[in-house]
């Protein structure tokens, strides 16, 4: 009887052993699944991180390229404007031009971009040549 309860003594701490054993195995299993993902979600909040920052700086490109494409459009406006009102400067000074040559018997020639007046040639050129 006392052998027989030593030896069913001895197989429950056998057995107990090797549940100890294979509950500490899992333990360590689920110790080191949570320290991978530890480490993963400490990736990604380092990439959300770098994310994050790198989304503002394009926000900060961003309103920075709308400005400078504001004043560049404002600074384009002005000098369009500038452009259509020399246009029309020069238009009419044109205009006032050929009239003053008609008004004067002179004819108004334009000759490769250079503009110069032929009126009637003075007394004794003429023929001449």
């Amino acid at each position: 009887e006392d052998l027989e309860k030593k030896e069913r003594c001895e197989e429950e701490r056998m057995e107990s052993t090797r549940q100890a054993a294979t509950k500490s195995r899992a333990i360590d299993e689920a110790t080191e699944f949570v320290n991978r993902l530890t480490g993963e979600v400490k990736e990604i909040d380092a990439s959300i991180v770098e994310k994050n920052e790198t989304i503002a700086k394009t926000k900060e490109d961003l309103v920075e390229a709308k400005k400078l494409r504001k004043d560049e459009n404002a600074e384009w406006k002005e000098s369009t404007a500038d452009d259509e009102e020399m246009k029309d400067v020069i238009k009419r000074a044109r205009e006032v031009l050929t009239q003053f040559y008609a008004d004067s018997g002179l004819m108004f020639v334009q000759s490769r971009g250079a503009a110069f007046a032929r009126g009637p040639a003075p007394a004794g050129e003429a023929g001449e040549g």
